[in-house]
């Protein structure tokens, strides 16, 4: 890791030289640029002043559908839904070049319109009511690649609005005071490293059914490819065959929904983590909620959740596979021009699909930990399976300490109360009821006591060809699980002819 650290350093610093590429034509400029954002814009221009040179960009027409307070469509008095036809103005970017990129001619191209939010967030959200105070953008683009190879947004006061089609007055929705977000290519060594950071601030979303804010997010995430040089990089973000180490980590500060009146605040770290091992895969992912408020939680004082999952053993072949099916897929989509229909395309496809993925299940193994932290009290449960023939086999363990804390034995509670009052219902027989379930599945004279004076209580499971097995019992039959067979089975009965004979059928209705 620290060797593809240095090499990546080292190439960036190489890419900061003074040696430029020979100039792009404005219209050689212009083809690739209307290739890029052809998501966006069906076309661009570029204008040569021979001074310098800039990017037009046409102004977009977004059609939406009404909706109703609830968010339900609106309908006029023919039936028919009620349309609304808005534009998001024209702009333009200024274009200059600049050091190469990797030997190539490379162009930063910047904006301080709103606009280009505005369009952004339309292709990647559908949504495109957003406002900012301020918006600054800059963009590094390589011709040649046809790729943005870096980019940097800063945008202040953003807000959200939607606008009342029987008053014609918006109404702010949401607002977030800031947002930043760079990502940048580097290549280097046979390698692409792909890093993104990005930030918000002050997020504030309000609906008549529940509220909700963030004070901070926080993510950072760096990956390596393994650069072949045949495929554009943007396609090989996409291509986990190609991955050859990767991490990212998000942080969300003062999360905080109210729904119903019932407030509940958290904040989090999500993290992932990914790595190639000879021929396979590995990958961990985490999340970590921390604290936890909330009157819903009172009776249970839960104040942080973990999760943990672990895939190991993942087959690169495998994986190579799929990303290979699928870019056929999208290339042949391209080619029909919408002439084919995608599912037609995606049923020629499934057969292969499924054989990978029943290459990637049969030598994959899957680890999980959940564990929930309460005061004076923990639970945690951990599971490791994998499959073996048509079978899933595995173990599992619960262990539960001070259980008595987290899920008290309400049903004596509710004995206690009752008798105090026999002609009414106490709270605590609500909670007996769900909470008898979770204490029914213990073996409590099994209970020992850890160093801490803490009782404890493990409950293990065993997954086998033969069933499941609790504590030595067997609960259900085992887990089969065979992708071909279920495909089979999902043909079969797409193929079984389910009309009938009128003179076939012998019904006496009275």
């Amino acid at each position: 890791m620290k060797k593809i650290f240095l090499s990546t350093v080292a190439g960036a610093c190489l890419l900061s030289g003074t040696v430029y590429a020979a100039d792009v034509t404005a219209e050689g400029l212009q083809n690739s640029l209307s290739e890029k954002f052809s998501d966006i814009y069906e076309s661009v221009v570029v204008e040569d002043s021979g001074s310098s040179l800039k990017l037009k960009l046409p102004e977009n027409e977004v059609i939406t559908f009404a909706t109703d307070e609830l968010g339900l469509p609106k309908f006029d008095e023919k039936g028919e839904p009620v349309v609304i036809t808005e534009k998001i103005p024209a702009s333009e970017m200024e274009v200059v070049k600049i050091e190469d990129f990797d030997g190539k001619a490379r162009y930063k191209l910047s904006s301080n319109s709103p606009a280009r939010l505005q369009n952004i967030a339309h292709n990647l959200f559908g949504f495109h009511n957003f406002l900012p105070a301020s918006y600054s953008e800059e963009l590094h683009f390589v011709p040649e690649l046809k790729e943005i190879v870096t980019q940097n947004i800063k945008a202040e006061n953003i807000t959200y609005s939607e606008k009342d089609e029987a008053t014609g007055l918006k109404s702010e929705i949401a607002n977030l005071k800031a947002l930043n977000f760079n990502s940048t290519m580097v290549p280097a060594n046979g390698q692409m490293t792909y890093s993104v950071d990005w930030s918000a601030n002050g997020f504030n979303l309000k609906h008549m059914m529940f509220s909700m804010s963030i004070k901070s997010v926080v993510n950072k995430m760096i990956a390596v490819f393994e650069d072949n040089g045949q495929k554009e990089y943007s396609k090989l973000i996409m291509d986990a065959g190609a991955g050859i180490n990767s991490s990212s980590v998000m942080a969300i500060n003062g999360f905080s929904v109210e729904a119903m009146g019932t407030p509940v605040t958290m904040d989090m770290k999500v993290s992932t983590k990914a790595e190639r091992e000879n021929d396979g895969l590995k990958m961990s992912f985490g999340t970590d909620i921390y604290n936890i408020s909330s009157p819903l939680l009172a009776d249970f004082s839960l104040n942080r959740i973990v999760v943990k999952h672990l895939l190991k053993d993942i087959p690169v072949a495998a994986v190579d596979k799929i990303s290979s099916i699928q870019e056929k897929m999208i290339e042949e989509a391209l080619a029909s021009d919408g002439s084919t229909d995608t599912d037609k395309i995606a049923d020629k496809y499934k057969k292969d699909i499924i054989t990978a993925v029943d290459e990637i299940i049969a030598k994959m193994e899957f680890k999980m930990q959940i564990s929930g932290i309460f005061n004076d009290a923990n639970l945690n449960f951990i599971v490791a399976v994998k499959k073996s023939g048509d079978y899933v086999v595995g173990n599992a363990k619960i262990t539960a300490e001070n259980l008595d804390k987290i899920v008290p034995d309400y049903s004596k509670i509710c004995e206690e109360e009752q008798k105090l009052s026999s002609d009414s219902f106490p709270a605590s027989c609500m909670k007996a009821g769900l909470t008898e379930g979770i204490r029914s599945q213990i073996d409590l004279s099994k209970r020992t006591k850890n160093g801490k004076g803490q009782t404890v209580d493990t409950v293990s499971i065993v997954l086998n060809e033969t069933g499941i097995y609790v504590d030595g019992k067997k609960v259900s039959d085992p887990i089969k699980f065979n992708i071909q067979e279920f495909l089979a089975q999902q043909e079969a009965m797409a193929n079984v002819d389910m009309s009938a004979d009128e003179t076939e059928l012998d019904f006496d209705v009275e």
